[in-house]
């Protein structure tokens, strides 16, 4: 019965892990009903139907939440001449802060940000962060209601990291004003601020 019980619980880890992946649960499956019968295999089947409904109802819960954002125009958006808006007193501001989507550094983890990345002016205002770029160049505009996920990157921590309830990653590196390298901390205040108006908008909604 432990035996049992103790290959149930592994192909269960390994079925539910990989829930989606057909050719990953299956071999676990043939294997209960081989071993211990029909019941076993039974029993891992319900569990691994169980935790995939659950990730397919959460990811149902994503695109629903997407789809809701792009409506009410929250989504996170790329602007060209975008500017802090005049009545916005108590933005905080970084400079400089070089902004990339993370497909285009899937495979670069250098401290440097990447050629093409662009190079504007970081505003943390009280409805969005903004990336505010060169005139003609386009920027980026992310409404606190959109943010999945903010964060410092734990290998370059003057990368901050923003995650979008539509799957959308863009990284932000900051650097210092007067030329002597990067600013993990300034990417730190602007991950807390963040933070702290997304738990706002989130307790209004």
């Amino acid at each position: 019965m432990r035996t049992l019980s103790r290959f149930l619980v592994g192909s269960i880890i390994a079925a539910v892990s990989c829930f989606a992946l057909v050719a990953c649960a299956v071999p676990a499956l043939l294997a209960a009903y081989t071993i211990y019968g029909a019941g076993a295999a039974a029993g891992l089947l319900g569990t691994g139907m169980v935790a995939g409904g659950a990730g397919l109802a959460f990811e149902q819960g994503q695109a629903n939440r997407c789809q809701t954002l792009v409506a009410k125009g929250l989504a996170v958006t790329e602007v060209e001449n975008l500017t802090v808006p005049g009545n916005e007193e108590k933005a905080a501001v970084f400079e400089p802060v070089f902004w990339w989507p993370v497909s285009a550094s899937r495979t670069n983890r250098s401290a440097t940000p990447p050629a093409d990345a662009t190079k504007g002016l970081f505003a943390i205002t009280e409805h969005a962060a903004l990336l505010v770029a060169p005139a003609g160049t386009a920027g980026l505009r992310y409404p606190y209601q959109s943010v999945a996920q903010v964060e410092t990157d734990p290998v370059n921590p003057h990368w901050l990291v923003l995650t979008s309830s539509c799957g959308r990653v863009d990284i932000l590196a900051f650097s210092r004003r007067d030329a002597r390298g990067f600013d993990p901390d300034g990417a730190a205040a602007a991950a807390m601020a963040i933070k702290t108006h997304v738990a706002r908008v989130r307790a209004t909604d």
